[in-house]
């Protein structure tokens, strides 16, 4: 006698890439896809799909609280960046990525306004 299949967990989507690879989201209604990079199956997987479900950063990345990382989650998460068109994500997205891999644990409250203006001047111009 042959067995069932195992119904899916809700909200988790299979995806098989161009390259013939196996990737996992999920995916609540018509929102935004958070992909899982855990190996399906395992105990990392499984938190990562109930963070995931519950609209939180995945287990696997733990993110300090008050981090600027933080913060930057805390806003992609508020309806200001909801209301942004696609495309105004993306080019934001990517300004926030570059910045946050320099200085995303830094706790936000440090950066102050001679912080960034500093930043922004460096490197120093030659002359």
């Amino acid at each position: 006698m042959r067995s069932m299949p195992k119904p899916r967990w809700p909200f988790l989507q299979k995806q098989t890439t161009r390259h013939g690879a196996t990737v996992w989201y999920v995916r609540k209604g018509k929102g935004r896809r958070t992909r899982i990079k855990e190996k399906f199956g395992t105990l990392e997987f499984e938190e990562a799909y109930y963070a995931a479900v519950a609209g939180k950063m995945s287990a696997s990345v733990p993110v300090e609280s008050e981090s600027l990382t933080w913060l930057v989650d805390r806003y992609k998460e508020a309806s200001e960046w909801t209301r942004l068109s696609s495309a105004t994500q993306s080019q934001r997205g990517n300004i926030y990525k570059v910045m946050l891999k320099s200085a995303g644990k830094e706790p936000f409250a440090a950066i102050t306004e001679e912080v960034i203006i500093d930043s922004r001047d460096w490197p120093a111009p030659m002359g």
